[in-house]
């Protein structure tokens, strides 16, 4: 039987055998260049790698190949274990040791007898249970670090450990044993035949412990979660079973909740010497792999509220599967975040349960690398593979990792190659696909078995104790699944605990009063336009400064510049903001400015972070080419840090839908699914303006789409003070809900707001015209609503008329009915109503907003716009403008036909009754409301 470890490599990567340590060929080729020319220009570890392949190559004694002397021979050897000796390592539980690597035997032969000793003690430290890559790291104290681990003295494991460990082992096979047989059908993903695992957590949380870590934040997937749940985590066996009875009534909605082995749980690990590490496993949706990212935000959050600059005081650590790390790409683009500056925790610790196959595909078909693994090397990191059928080496392994990254505070991974039980789960039958695989595994006792039976023949324990320890845990379940089917237990603990004491999930569309002060809002504008002495401004943007400070005296104030009022003003507050995004500090559209760049020393300079001392912090940062990830790390963020106000912005709103899986699984549905909040706010620019399908829509129908049990807010705001209010309104509320704002494009620098407006109210979730008094309203004979950016140039289409009114929708959901109400019974009852929007019929809010008013407001909407189309916009700026243009006539012309059609767009712009709608009525009179 081979394992996925051992299965051959690729011909490409069996030609150059240094390629597995992350050397590309064409640098080995050029450095050994190099040696063969001046061996001394070289490293001393690269030149004992190329001291040994010459005398591996060359088969002969080192005085006949021309290699150096013994004492280089055996450098030359050891530099060949700490390259190869993973090769030879015996990591499978399931597979005869593999063949080594050639080079090996080579060098061996070529030292002869002479070298044993200095031999066995490298085979014991590279070729035992433990095959650790780690000669790819970047830095020389790394690599003498691990040397210094595996060829000096090993740490020994005494007999209470053994017998903690045995204990572990004993828990995780009794637990998915119970569940097998008193849940006979039902899914649970067991951990069989990867219970190592349960050892390696705690032994990774007590040696972090004891340097310093006081809190682990994990993610991971489906298989083995409820071992990891209740065995190191502690989750009561109460709740637990109650999932399983799935008996709990509680205050979930129809639609609510989660299945068992989704669901999260927080606990505490006593250390031997009584300090604790928290512990907190985050809610993973069946995306596999899509919880990293959010792990990450949420321990970066953390670590930003404690002031652990070091970030060694709060850990990540993430488990994966063998085959989600290799094919997701969300790990490679968390991966990239690790060491920048924006997103670093201070190195994860990652964990694959290497089940030998994933779901029933071979590593042959998962995969075009040696290891599961190999992605680790994009970034330098160690790996550590460990044999799960040694658990004292998998402790040794979990120590050397929490210690690795406590002193680099970098990634460090522990590939811990095991097997599955069963199937994909216990229905699966896994000889359709696996048949020599399974055989191999019906025949193996399983990892606590093979563990007992080493620790009863070394007489750590009796027969006696072992049978002991597995009757006290049968018992114990027994006992709480009796307790759970005559008293459910909630299985979701409550939110508003910890960080999030004093909030509250009740949606209420009262809003804080969100103006400021004249003199508050002088501060901010008088550090917009400040800069250090000797500070170098780029030229462009001298006079952007000054006008920026000039607000100060009144005047009107566009979309970039009240968006910084606003951030200015919460910092005052003592309220931090974070702003993650792409190109987020300059602005996509050359707007924002919120870091200056000396124009001679290109250093950094953010206005906002000097408003005043002893204010909170402006964190903004430009973020990798990644929405998935970087999404997912700032929705982390704002569930770890609610006091912060979140931001993540889009390059191009329609770019958002590179992520998502995070707005589905997360910010969609968090709430109903697990009982947890979060308050991220999304900036997506959004608008029609001739730029092509992929550079006009952020995909607003989507999010409306996802709208339910106020489980969001959905906003086009159309001036600059509604943004200003809208994002102090998100960080001054009580409760925390994801905001999705249609930011604008165009309108970016158009003031569209007087300074005045700041000072005092609140965000308006509808505007009236304000066009229309009461005289002029009485005469009506068209109401248009919209939203967002298309009502500006409504508003100048339509020019000195009146009798159109424009009424703006600033928030589509929740749709605040009331102020609807009260808006359109101003005017006649007979004045058409219609729905204008840039957006093809299909797309944007019209479908949404005829729902909404037809069975809300008893009005039926009629609709101006685009067609149904399949892609979001044309990708001709000329006919971009003939559309655009007649969109806008037709939707200003009450009682005219809205269709102003070209030959070749017969339907460009239509003005319809929604197909399934009941027979016409007389204009304008309301249809009666289903509510």
């Amino acid at each position: 039987m081979t394992s996925s470890q051992n299965t051959p490599a690729p011909a490409a990567v069996r030609a150059v055998p240094a390629s597995i340590n992350s050397w590309s060929a064409d640098y080995l080729e050029q450095e050994y260049a190099r040696f063969r020319a001046d061996p001394e220009s070289l490293s001393a570890d690269l030149r004992a790698f190329f001291q040994g392949f010459d005398l591996a190559r060359a088969g002969a004694p080192a005085e006949a190949s021309g290699a150096p002397a013994p004492g280089g021979g055996i450098d030359a050897l050891r530099v060949a274990y700490r390259s190869l000796g993973h090769l030879a390592a015996n990591i499978s539980p399931l597979a005869a040791p593999p063949a080594r690597p050639s080079e090996l035997d080579a060098a061996r032969a070529a030292l002869g007898d002479g070298a044993r000793t200095a031999i066995d003690a490298l085979e014991r430290a590279y070729c035992g249970s433990i095959g650790v890559e780690f000669m790819h790291c970047e830095t020389r104290s790394e690599r003498d670090w691990f040397v210094a681990r595996f060829e000096g003295e090993q740490p020994t494991i005494d007999a209470d450990e053994r017998r903690r460990i045995l204990d572990d082992l004993t828990r995780a096979e009794v637990f998915d044993r119970f569940l097998g047989k008193r849940y006979q059908g039902k899914k649970r993903f067991s951990l069989e035949g990867g219970e190592s695992v349960i050892p390696l957590l705690r032994a990774i949380s007590t040696r972090a412990g004891e340097l310093g870590c006081e809190e682990i934040i994990l993610g991971m997937a489906h298989r083995g979660r409820l071992s990891v749940l209740r065995n190191f985590l502690g989750k009561d066996l109460q709740r637990l079973f109650t999932e399983f009875e799935d008996s709990w009534a509680g205050g979930e909605n129809e639609g609510g909740g989660d299945v068992k082995y989704h669901r999260g749980y927080s606990g505490d690990h006593v250390l031997p010497d009584g300090r604790r590490v928290h512990l907190s496993m985050l809610n993973n949706p069946s995306h596999l792999e899509s919880v990293n990212p959010v792990v990450l935000g949420k321990c970066r959050a953390k670590q930003d509220r404690v002031g652990d600059t070091e970030r060694r005081r709060i850990a990540s650590l993430l488990i994966h599967g063998d085959a989600a790390i290799a094919g997701q790409g969300v790990v490679a683009e968390c991966l990239v975040m690790s060491r920048l500056d924006g997103y670093a925790v201070g190195g994860t610790l990652h964990i694959v349960i290497n089940n030998l196959v994933g779901f029933t595909t071979d590593p042959t078909d998962s995969r075009s690398t040696r290891y599961c693994t190999d992605i680790a090397k994009s970034i330098s990191a160690p790996v550590l593979h460990v044999n799960a059928d040694d658990p004292e080496a998998v402790v040794r392994a979990a120590r050397i990792a929490a210690e690795y990254r406590h002193e680099f505070r970098r990634d460090v991974f522990i590939d811990l190659v095991c097997f599955r039980r069963h199937g994909h789960n216990e229905q699966d039958e896994p000889t359709y696909t696996q048949p020599r695989l399974y055989e191999a595994i019906r025949a193996h006792p399983g990892t606590a078995e093979v563990y007992r039976r080493r620790l009863i023949g070394q007489g750590v324990v009796t027969e006696a104790d072992a049978g002991a320890l597995a009757d006290a845990v049968q018992n114990e379940m027994d006992a709480a699944q009796t307790a759970a089917k005559s008293t459910p237990m909630n299985p979701v603990p409550p939110p508003g605990g910890g960080v999030w004491e004093g909030f509250n999930g009740r949606y209420d569309f009262a809003s804080p009063d969100t103006g400021v002060p004249a003199a508050a809002l002088a501060e901010v504008c008088a550090a917009l336009g400040r800069v250090p002495e000797g500070f170098a401004v780029h030229s462009k943007l001298k006079n952007l400064l000054a006008s920026r400070a000039a607000l100060a005296k009144g005047g009107r104030v566009a979309h970039a510049d009240a968006e910084l009022l606003a951030i200015g003003t919460l910092l005052l507050e003592g309220r931090p903001v974070r702003l993650s995004g792409q190109d987020s500090r300059r602005g996509t559209f050359t707007q924002r400015h919120a870091v200056l760049r000396d124009e001679r020393t290109g250093e950094r300079y953010t206005p906002l972070n000097h408003v005043r001392s002893g204010q909170a912090r402006f964190d903004v940062w430009d973020s990798p080419l990644s929405e998935f990830g970087v999404m997912g790390f700032d929705y982390g963020y704002s569930r770890g840090s609610p006091g912060t106000l979140v931001l993540w912005e889009a390059q191009f709103g329609d770019f958002v839908n590179g992520a998502q899986v995070m707005i589905d699984q997360y910010l969609a549905s968090s709430e109903v699914k697990w009982s947890r909040w979060a308050g991220l706010t999304l900036l997506l620019p959004h608008g029609y303006e001739g730029q092509g399908p992929e550079h006009s829509s952020a995909r607003l129908e989507r999010f409306l789409q996802l709208c339910a049990d106020d489980n969001m807010e959905v906003v086009y705001p159309s001036t600059a003070s509604q943004i200003f209010h809208l994002l102090r309104r998100q960080a001054l509320r009580a409760f925390r809900k994801p905001l999705i704002v249609m930011t604008p494009k165009k309108y970016l620098r158009f003031e569209s707001s007087d300074m005045a407006d700041l000072t005092h109210g609140s965000f308006q979730h509808l505007i009236d015209d304000p066009a229309m008094d009461d005289r002029a309203a009485a005469g009506v004979r068209r109401v248009v609503y919209c939203s967002g950016k298309v009502y500006h140039e409504l508003a100048e289409k339509r020019g000195a008329s009146r009798d159109v009114a424009i009424v703006r929708v600033e928030q589509l959901y929740p749709f605040h009915t009331g102020a609807a109400r009260a808006i359109d019974a101003r005017y006649p009852r007979h004045a058409e109503r219609v729905w204008a929007q840039e957006e093809p019929r299909n797309q944007g809010a019209f479908l949404y907003a005829f729902d909404e008013f037809r069975t809300r407001l008893g009005v039926e909407l009629a609709y101006v716009g685009r067609p149904p189309s399949a892609s979001p916009a044309t990708g001709s700026e000329h006919l971009h403008k003939q559309q655009q243009e007649r969109l806008l006539a037709a939707a200003v012309a009450p009682g005219q036909p809205s269709s102003v059609n070209g030959p070749a767009h017969a339907a460009a712009i239509a003005e319809v009754r929604e197909p399934h709608a009941p027979a016409p009525q007389a204009a304008g009179k309301p249809a009666k409301s289903k509510r």
